[in-house]
């Protein structure tokens, strides 16, 4: 059981949420759960709103101990240079890249 990992994802509004670290914190000492166990995914939207305030905020729960993963990969305009000025831990690429991979001639 310690290698489980609880991932959750966070939309857009709930990323945007001012109490977001806080309410990380919280969870982590109400549940007892390992800050290194627990996985937040975001989707590319999150990067697209505000560049500066993202970084320091998955900056922010990067220095928690928590992982970050960017979810849906390659469903909106980010590039892998972009994603690189981000502190993340896992890249899931969307599965429409996926899907028709053996079909591609």
């Amino acid at each position: 059981p310690g290698s489980i990992k609880v991932a959750v994802n966070l939309c857009p509004a709930q990323f945007r949420n001012a109490r977001l670290l806080s309410t990380i914190v919280e969870a982590l000492d109400i549940s007892g759960l390992p800050p290194s166990r627990l996985e937040l995914e975001i989707t590319e939207t999150v990067l697209l709103a505000n560049s500066q305030a993202t970084l320091s905020m998955l900056q922010h729960i990067h220095m928690l101990g928590v992982h970050i993963a960017m979810d849906d990969f390659g469903t909106g305009y980010s590039s892998l240079s972009y994603l690189r000025s981000f502190p993340f831990d896992k890249i899931k690429i969307d599965q429409s890249f996926i899907t028709d991979a053996g079909d591609i001639d």
